[in-house]
């Protein structure tokens, strides 16, 4: 009777390779049999690696002994100057009320600054990493404005970069939290201004351009 080869499984083909810190060619029936033997609580011919090494649950954990949690910086712009021809952000206030609420219940010492101007908003991240934060556990800053995808980040007359408010809270610059977990919560709306123009060909027919 002839055999449908549709139904005919393929052959496993001879394929060598090694196994992780052992010396041996193993060949994939040679698998085949280790896997059987698995089964039967037999010791398999090729030890299966560990590929993570093993950790306590404390591994992931950060101490927190220290007097007091630590402060939330709070930068929050929802008004622009018109030379910016950015809109507002409404609903800001409900944001604040919410970031305050629970970073406080979070025992965060919260500071919040609203509207401020580009170049406050350097001073205010630099004074604040100049700060004495070696008796707390952590660091939070939370920027809440307009921005754009090149890392630009706005204040009420201009823009600052990202990296700038950021990099002063790094190890480096402020020994206090070297070492010490940092979190940077950043929402920014990134606004793209069009100019429509309208050309009107006939009575039916009309055309929009970007600009």
């Amino acid at each position: 009777m002839p055999v449908d080869s549709a139904h005919v499984p393929p052959r496993i083909p001879n394929i060598p390779t090694t196994c992780y810190g052992e010396n041996l060619e193993v060949t994939a029936e040679k698998v085949l049999q280790s896997s059987a033997a698995q089964k039967h609580n037999l010791k398999p011919d090729c030890p299966v690696p560990q590929v993570l090494p093993r950790r306590s649950p404390s591994s992931f954990v950060y101490g927190t002994r220290a007097p007091r949690r630590g402060t939330c910086l709070i930068l929050s712009v929802d008004k622009f100057k018109p030379a910016l021809c950015l809109p507002g952000r409404p609903g800001a206030e409900i944001d604040l009320q919410n970031l305050q609420q629970t970073f406080s219940m979070l025992d965060f010492d919260v500071k919040i600054y609203c509207n401020p101007t580009a170049a406050n908003m350097t001073a205010i991240v630099e004074a604040e990493a100049k700060a004495n934060h070696a008796d707390a556990d952590t660091f939070v800053m939370v920027l809440l404005s307009h921005g754009d995808d090149g890392g630009l980040f706005y204040g009420t007359d201009g823009a600052v970069y990202l990296e700038n408010l950021i990099k002063p809270f790094r190890g480096d610059c402020c020994p206090d939290l070297a070492g010490k977990p940092k979190l940077f919560f950043v929402q920014f709306q990134i606004f793209i201004w069009f100019e429509v123009v309208l050309i009107f060909y006939g009575a039916d027919k009309v055309q929009f351009l970007g600009v």
